[in-house]
C-alpha cells in the first residue's frame, strides 16, 4: 500500500463516466466470440485512458473506475447505491431519518454568527478539531488545518482574512481546554441553524432573518397541568 508522511494522498471510490463507444458496445453485446473479444480489447484501452487521465489531474492512487461493470449511461447513481448498500455495513437509506456517522452524514449546516468573541469561539472550535479528536498533542501540529498553514506560511493563499482581529494569545487559547457547556451551545446553533452570539443579538437577528423558530424547542409547547 502506498503511504506518505508529507501529505494526504488523493484517490477516489466508485465508478467514473464511461466513454460513449464503450457504453454502446455494452448495450449491443451478444454472445458472439468476436463481440466479446472486441469488448475486452476496448475495455483494456479505456481503462488505460482513464488511469492516465487521473494521473494527469493529480490523483496519486488511480483505479479502473469500475469500467468492468456494464453500464449503458455515462454514470449510474442507482447502481452505485445498490453496490454500496450491499457491501458497506451500516450504510443505507432509512425512512424518516437523517442518518449518522462518517459516511452517511446530515445536510450542510450554516448559521449566523455575531462578529465578536462569538466568531472567535467558532473559529477556535474548528482549529482545535484534531486536538479534540486526540490526533495531535497541539492543535498547530495538524498539518491539514488552517492554524498550521497560518503559522507555517499560506503559500497557496487559500485562507481568507478574518473580519475580527486575531488575538495575540490565540494559539494558547486554541490549545486550552474547552468545556462541555461551550460545545453544547455551539452545537445547538449548528443543529438548528440558530444565530450564535449574545442574547440580544441572537433575538434581533432571528427576527430579521425569520429564524425565531430556531430559538425555541422543537414540537408543540407542553400544556400546563391544571
Amino acid at each position: 500500500m502506498r503511504r506518505s508522511t508529507d501529505r494526504i494522498l488523493t484517490t477516489h471510490a466508485g465508478n467514473l463516466p464511461r466513454p460513449a463507444d464503450l457504453r454502446e458496445m455494452w448495450s449491443k453485446k451478444t454472445s458472439a466470440a468476436e463481440d466479446e473479444a472486441a469488448l475486452q480489447a476496448r475495455l483494456r484501452s479505456a481503462v488505460g485512458e482513464i488511469v492516465l487521465a487521473q494521473k494527469k489531474t493529480g490523483v496519486d492512487i488511480p483505479n479502473d473506475g469500475e469500467f468492468g461493470r456494464s453500464m449503458r449511461a455515462a454514470s449510474d447513481r442507482g447502481a452505485w447505491g445498490n453496490y454500496t448498500f450491499d457491501r458497506v455495513s451500516g450504510f443505507g437509506p432509512t425512512p424518516h431519518t437523517t442518518g449518522y456517522g462518517h459516511i452517511y452524514q446530515g445536510r450542510f449546516k450554516s448559521f449566523p454568527i455575531e462578529q465578536d468573541e462569538s466568531l472567535l469561539n467558532v473559529l477556535r472550535c474548528v482549529e482545535r478539531n484534531a486536538l479534540r479528536a486526540k490526533l495531535v498533542d497541539r492543535a498547530q501540529d495538524w498539518r491539514w488545518c488552517s492554524l498550521w498553514r497560518r503559522i507555517n506560511g499560506d503559500r497557496e493563499s487559500v485562507l481568507s482574512s478574518w473580519p475580527v482581529e486575531n488575538p495575540t494569545y490565540w494559539i494558547d487559547w486554541v490549545n486550552g481546554p474547552q468545556t462541555a457547556a461551550e460545545l453544547d451551545v455551539l452545537r445547538k446553533s449548528v443543529n438548528r441553524g440558530a444565530p450564535y452570539g449574545s442574547e440580544d443579538w441572537r433575538t434581533r437577528i432571528a427576527n430579521v432573518l425569520n429564524l425565531e423558530f430556531t430559538l425555541h424547542p422543537r414540537g408543540r409547547p407542553r400544556k400546563e397541568m391544571r
